[in-house]
């Protein structure tokens, strides 16, 4: 509940790569069949939002309920038939009558665009960014990650970062723990060989990940402009001050 536009466009990833038909992930999918997503529509930005410059609103049209705040009212906008059928379990709804509280929304949307388009200005777009990152060259990498102390907050709490370790617990349980490409060892193997030794080279790789590899093998984005990778960081790097200087 309470989930924003940017966490349910990163879920669409997810059911890309989890329920993929030829290697469903039965855990995976068995949450999905039970959990209703209910979206809040984002009436005001957080400092480092930038759904809008990679084409996402500030709402969700592909949860399963959204909840709305106009003034004291709390609106239900019904989007699925998961989510119908949750709303039925309420008794104390009713059916919303006239256009002005819809005109209200319409126009806290639209607000909303505008203040995230002027925040994002000058933010080149997905597509555009993939780009210029395959074109960048070492020293921007060693530049940003200088500051980097590889804590793996910015892939943690990223809505569609996903890596996982299988770890052997005794009585021959597996379990699956959160892993992140800016660990320290992430992609070294038993002979000791680590292609991702060097901090920049790690560094350069999330951003790879996201912005092209992902791109060329899924659908969805691998980056939903929710900016909380910069917030989480410990070495205060701001990715869109990368991109930026990328495009000028």
């Amino acid at each position: 509940m309470g989930v924003p536009g940017c966490d349910v466009e990163g879920l669409k990833l997810l059911d890309e790569i989890y329920l993929d038909k030829d290697y469903v992930d039965i855990f995976y999918s068995e949450r999905r069949k039970n959990t209703v997503i209910i979206s809040f529509d984002c009436f005001e930005k957080q400092d480092h939002c930038h759904c809008t410059s990679y084409g996402f609103k500030p709402w969700s049209d592909d949860a399963d309920l959204s909840v709305i705040l106009i003034g004291n009212q709390i609106i239900l906008r019904i989007i699925s038939e998961k989510g119908n059928n949750f709303a039925n379990h309420f008794s104390v709804t009713r059916e919303l009558n006239g256009g002005k509280v819809i005109a209200e929304i319409e126009d806290a949307h639209n607000k909303t665009v505008i203040s995230l388009s002027e925040a994002a200005k000058g933010l080149p777009d997905y597509k555009s960014t993939g780009n210029l990152l395959q074109n960048a060259g070492d020293e921007i990498w060693k530049k940003y990650s200088s500051r980097c102390v590889s804590c793996g907050a910015c892939a943690t709490i990223c809505p569609t970062c996903s890596c996982f370790l299988l770890i052997d617990k005794p009585g021959f349980e597996k379990i699956r723990q959160m892993d992140a490409c800016q660990y320290p060892g992430f992609e070294r193997v038993a002979g000791g060989e680590d292609p991702l030794f060097e901090l920049p080279r790690r560094f350069r790789n999330r951003y790879m990940c996201k912005y092209v590899w992902k791109p060329g093998k899924f659908n969805s984005v691998a980056c939903t402009g929710c900016g909380r990778c910069i917030e989480a960081c410990i070495g205060k790097i701001n990715k869109n001050e990368l991109f930026m200087e990328l495009a000028k």
